[in-house]
């Protein structure tokens, strides 16, 4: 037993930044989490059920086209700044697609009117969003920057000022109206505050002149088909995840009733933030593993150890929901979510999957196996969905739980054949 704690002990602490930049994330997210979470009870007392979940519904419809605003950079910054010797050049053209993205994205986006006004809900709300959704996007390139240099405490900055401004702007705006447009408008200034605050030390980093940038934006707006052959899977990875997370709640939103989709709303956001836990932790180690994965020998050795560690943290994940989840419905949500507390004791054996199998995703990410990871992550993704379609209208969020833990539990041994594949090179 001393031998192998040796072995774990010597095989994490030879490499302090990992330690450092692992640290500094989880700061970043316990921090934002526990703002959101005061943040969502609020939300959720303020609206009420009903229109909490007309609230959840139009935000789910935006998330839906902000999947194609990251198109796979966010990833990618992080795997080339390690293996590319021209860092400066991979930071200006990535930076340059981003811009170029998000733009499109939004511009597309104005087309989920046309659903919203011809069910009534508040498309001034959904405009709203989409401005959010835009600056967010934007920020989640920065962040992923200072992850890529070891500098992960600006990414505990910029998630502070978001959480502590969107709970002012919310308090604040709610004195005056307490509706769902009141939150849309705190979640636009503070993801304009966090967002600036990335930008000035993104550009203190990377020295970049944007007068500059902006006129010779066409020079960095190159090497399309590199671009859009490695980015097009994880844009393809990031619909599969809206299928996986975000259909479920637009088809019980359509087949049952809107009180309903509130508690599973409750339930799969409380099980989802938990698994950040699970994926913070590889985030963290993707740099270390996109830079290990030339040494073979040496990515098996680290491949093992971080693949136990995660199916400890998840199963820890999943004791502390158990544990806390009643205190957090009482007392934050109120006892008109009672409904939802043993919605969330089924979805938190999904914990037992999400936090492993997004650490293989890396590792297949690692070897530049994205497409490779699309392609067997769409066979869950299109049984989740059938699944939905075939259980939700009869047994309702049970039958919506039952469809995800089954999906994902395929998705994780997928995943695990053709990871273990690749490191013995089989593939």
């Amino acid at each position: 037993m001393s031998k192998a704690l040796n072995y774990f002990k010597n095989l994490l602490f030879s490499h302090h930044f990992l330690i450092k930049n692992t640290f500094w994330l989880y700061s970043a997210e316990i921090t934002s989490r526990l703002l959101h979470i005061i943040l969502f009870f609020f939300i959720a007392r303020t609206l009420g059920k009903e229109i909490f979940g007309v609230f959840s519904y139009v935000l789910a419809l935006v998330s839906f086209y902000f999947i194609f605003s990251d198109f796979g950079l966010s990833q990618l910054i992080l795997r080339d700044y390690q293996q590319k010797e021209n860092k400066e050049e991979v930071v200006k053209e990535i930076l340059a697609w981003k811009i170029v993205i998000c733009l499109l994205v939004s511009i597309i986006s104005f087309s989920g009117y046309v659903i919203l006004k011809a069910k009534e809900y508040s498309t001034l709300l959904y405009f709203i969003l989409i401005l959010y959704f835009f600056l967010f996007s934007l920020r989640g390139y920065f962040t992923s920057f200072f992850i890529g240099i070891n500098k992960a405490y600006l990414n505990f900055f910029s998630s502070l000022i978001e959480g502590i401004t969107i709970l002012f702007f919310s308090f604040s705006f709610s004195l005056f109206h307490r509706s769902s447009l009141a939150i849309g408008l705190a979640y636009l200034f503070s993801s304009f505050l966090a967002t600036s605050f990335s930008f000035y030390f993104f550009q203190r980093e990377t020295k970049i002149n944007f007068n500059e940038f902006f006129k010779n934006l066409r020079l960095y707006l190159k090497n399309l088909n590199y671009y859009f052959l490695n980015g097009l899977p994880l844009v393809f990875f990031g619909l599969l995840t809206y299928v996986f997370f975000y259909t479920d709640q637009i088809i019980i939103a359509h087949y049952r009733t809107f009180e309903e989709l509130g508690d599973y709303s409750v339930a799969s956001k409380i099980i989802l933030a938990s698994g950040f836990v699970s994926y913070i932790f590889s985030t963290a180690i993707f740099p270390f593993l996109a830079k290990t994965s030339a040494d073979l020998k040496k990515f098996k050795k680290y491949f093992y150890f971080f693949l136990f560690v995660n199916f400890l943290i998840s199963l820890l994940t999943i004791y502390l929901v158990f544990l806390f989840s009643p205190w957090i419905i009482v007392f934050g949500f109120g006892k008109e979510y009672l409904d939802a507390l043993p919605l969330i004791y089924l979805l938190m054996w999904l914990l037992v999957y999400l936090g492993p199998t997004s650490f293989l995703d890396y590792v297949l990410f690692a070897f530049n196996k994205q497409w490779l990871d699309f392609i067997i992550t769409v066979i869950p993704a299109i049984l989740n969905f059938i699944l939905n379609l075939f259980f939700v209208p009869s047994y309702g969020v049970y039958g919506a739980i039952l469809a995800s833990i089954l999906a994902q539990f395929l998705n994780f041994i997928l995943t695990l054949i053709f990871s273990l594949l690749t490191i013995e090179k089989k593939i």
